[in-house]
């Protein structure tokens, strides 16, 4: 249903910093440059939160477009593509650039809905859920470092996904448009109930017992 990849390769991500330069009135055809420490669940943080990359911080960082193209061509592509981001670390939480603007940091994961098999509404309320944080929690929690554990393309890709949808894709699709709508209008905007009700809905897609609800909601609350 979609396709997972790494942001960059460590030699690439060494490169991209050579790039990186601080958005001005001034730039005029650029990406944003996004990483895990400005990632939320649905909102890409880019010019509201510091990021700091490779021990440099910056305000709202950005690579030209020209650079991509000229220095990274194969990542050109992806990069201006409709795809989701997750974070790399620490807490899992997935944004949706909707319009190919941002370049994705070294740590993060880059998902690429595949066309015709299911949308990225629906893969992005799935990421955002319950469900992801209790499976990676019940496998991975043993290896996490300072309280935190590293996703990547391999491990998100082991992610189990219903292979029937049924009328849930669209009930969760609706409810993830209401999110990103309110989120549009004010990025702060608490979306806790709406999100709750994702919750419930995803949960009855893996067909979970009341019990064992929960179990994952209990082992997932903030």
């Amino acid at each position: 249903v979609c396709t997972l990849q790494a942001a960059f390769t460590v030699s690439e991500a060494y490169e991209i910093k050579k790039h990186l330069k601080e958005w001005s009135e001034s730039e005029r055809d650029y990406f944003k440059f996004v990483n895990t420490g400005t990632i939320d669940p649905y909102v890409c943080l880019w010019g509201s939160k510091q990021t700091t990359y490779l021990k440099t911080k910056y305000a709202k960082p950005i690579i030209p477009t020209n650079s991509v193209k000229k220095y990274f061509p194969r990542r050109y592509k992806r990069t201006k593509s409709p795809k989701i981001i997750i974070s790399g670390m620490r807490h899992f939480e997935a944004f949706y650039d909707e319009d190919g603007n941002c370049v994705p940091g070294k740590s993060t994961v880059v998902v690429l809905p595949v066309e015709g098999k299911t949308s990225a509404q629906f893969l992005l309320g799935l990421l955002n859920s319950c469900i992801p944080k209790f499976f990676f929690k019940e496998c991975y929690g043993a290896l996490a470092m300072d309280g935190g554990i590293t996703f990547t393309h391999n491990n998100c890709g082991e992610i189990p996904i219903p292979k029937r949808l049924g009328k849930s894709q669209s009930k969760i699709e609706r409810v993830v448009d209401r999110i990103l709508a309110a989120k549009r209008r004010d990025t702060v905007a608490d979306t806790s109930a709406l999100e709750r009700e994702l919750d419930e809905l995803v949960c009855a897609l893996y067909g979970l017992t009341a019990a064992e609800k929960s179990i994952v909601q209990a082992k997932t609350a903030k």
